[in-house]
This record gives structure tokens, sequence and C-alpha cells, in this order.
């Protein structure tokens, strides 16, 4: 039966984790008013990290959680919001740092602009984490 397969899932995140008391100090906010009124307690913050290297650390752990290479995979989605360029896209920037198959036999690259479909946790997701700790790209 052909059809999609979920076979794996990769996590990466920046170094640098932002506080909500750390945003306390620039702003007028505190923990307490963030976090009752949107459930984040933290975030990241790239400092030096860029997202295709962020996007291909997860996609390597995802390829080994699935047991697969990069010539086996047929669709590419990135989720993000912030690329590290309009073009080219973040998913053909991961296309070509992963050695994804450039022919054919690769059925679709696609930038997916909005961040939290593909920050979620999945449904069967081990961690269950909230969106604001977790990172997943497939």
């Amino acid at each position: 039966m052909n059809g999609i397969k979920l076979r794996g899932t990769g996590r990466c995140v920046p170094a640098n984790t932002v506080t909500n008391d750390d945003l306390s100090r620039l702003v007028d906010t505190n923990d307490e008013w963030i976090t009752a009124r949107t459930g984040i307690r933290s975030r990241y913050r790239c400092e030096k990290e860029t997202l295709t290297e962020l996007c291909v650390s997860a996609a390597r752990d995802a390829l080994h959680m699935a047991g697969i290479t990069p010539a086996d995979i047929g669709v590419c989605i990135v989720a993000t919001v912030s690329a590290d360029t309009v073009v080219p896209s973040a998913a053909c920037l991961l296309q070509r740092a992963l050695g994804l198959p450039e022919n054919e036999e690769i059925v679709m690259l696609l930038d997916l602009g909005h961040a939290a479909e593909g920050a979620g946790p999945l449904p069967n997701h081990s961690s269950r984490k909230p969106l604001s700790e977790t990172v997943t790209f497939l």
C-alpha cells in the first residue's frame, strides 16, 4: 500500500534559552502574566545557529530513528516562520545539506509557513512536551 508514513522524528533547539524572567528585564512584564496567557515559561533564541543547521541536526535524528537514508526521502517539509533566506527555501537548503535526491525521485520540497504546525508534539510522541519546548522536523 502506498501512502505517507511517519517513521521518525527529530528535535533540535538553539543553545540559548530565554525565560520569562529574562524578558521581564527588557520590557514591562513578568513570568506570571506571560505564563497565564500563553502557557510559555521559556523559549529558545538562536545566537550562532542557523535554521538550516537546526533542521539538519533534527533531520539526522529522524533518519536515524526511522532507519533510513536521505536517498529514501520522497518529501521534505520544513515548518518555520524564520527561514535563513526567502530564496532558496528552507526545504531546498535542507535538501542540499542532507544530500537528498535532486531529480524526479523527490516528490516535493515545501516550506510550511506556520511554525506551530511543525513544532507541536505528535499524537503518539513520547515526550509530550509543551509547544514552547518541542521542535519537530520530519
